[in-house]
């Protein structure tokens, strides 16, 4: 797409042309013209919503994080003046498509700089790396794991060495609200906001809040009903996740209704621990309906 968008002074006026010439009078030539300009108008639409967001920018009071796409389309590339980074991006590609890693890393670290410069106090690498690490890590899906095998320890445990089984599924799952812990905490310093701000956040903050409640149950009341509410409800809004990770990105800029520090870490974190005490209540009235 860039490597046509470079040409479109050669491709405008032959466009132009076609305006107001017959489709019997048109030539292979302006027939494939006319196949590019309207493949690239459907790229147009299709990925210029699409990350990653390299650029700030800001217009009408207030700030956006836009994508090379979303400059291309929008015709931002002489405003913004990106247009040596968006050449580093076609180096990056051909190194990356060749194999050459080396080079492929010294053209990353030429647009890194950049970045970091052009952007100013918006850009923070430290942000950039902990994302890294934080995707590399993937911190919800070993608490996942963690989260099952807790489960299926405290059933073990109702059958046999009660005692044993159920102190190893609280060790599990004191391991993975740590995790988890830590996962929120990531992700907070990665957007620099509260830990709810979309759905997919919802499940992993409700799951956490879910192993909480059920570990504050075992330690209060009864450890084999405190290690099932915090297993079977933590797995299961873990799982419910999944649905929205699949979708794309997790770490999106906030949509404008939501764009508010305060919002978020009252009334969004409120609502969100209702959600969790609903869960955990229902696994609860769930084992007593079995008892009994």
């Amino acid at each position: 797409f860039f490597e046509v968008y470079q040409k479109a002074n050669l491709l405008g006026p032959r466009l132009v042309s076609l305006q107001a010439k017959a489709d019997s009078l048109m030539t292979e030539t302006d027939q494939a013209a006319f196949r590019i300009s309207k493949e690239l108008m459907n790229w147009s639409n299709h990925y210029q919503e699409r990350p990653f967001y390299l650029y700030y920018f800001e217009a009408d009071h207030q700030d956006f994080w836009i994508s090379p796409w979303t400059i291309l389309s929008s015709q931002l590339l002489a405003k913004l003046g990106v247009f040596d980074d968006l050449l580093l991006l076609e180096r990056a590609q051909d190194a990356w498509r060749s194999g050459n890693r080396i080079g492929f890393d010294e053209i990353i670290s030429q647009l890194s700089i950049s970045l970091e410069g052009r952007n100013n106090q918006a850009y923070r690498p430290n942000a950039v790396r902990a994302e890294r690490q934080y995707l590399r890590w993937d911190p919800f899906y070993h608490s996942q794991i963690l989260c099952g095998l807790a489960f299926l320890v405290a059933m073990l445990g109702l059958l046999w060495k009660p005692r044993f089984l159920q102190a190893c599924a609280t060790s599990i799952l004191w391991s993975t609200a740590i995790i988890q812990t830590i996962g929120l905490g990531t992700r907070m310093f990665i957007v620099w906001r509260p830990p709810v701000t979309n759905l997919y956040e919802t499940f992993l903050f409700t799951s956490w809040a879910c192993v909480l409640l059920g570990l504050a149950v075992r330690h209060l009341r009864s450890r084999e009903l405190g290690n099932l509410v915090a297993s079977f409800s933590g797995i299961a809004m873990l799982l419910l996740s999944n649905k929205y990770e699949a979708e794309g990105d997790t770490l999106k800029v906030l949509v404008a209704v939501l764009d508010s520090n305060f919002w978020l870490s009252t009334h969004v974190i409120t609502i969100t621990l209702g959600y969790a005490g609903v869960v955990a209540a229902g696994v609860v009235a769930h084992v007593h309906l079995i008892q009994t």
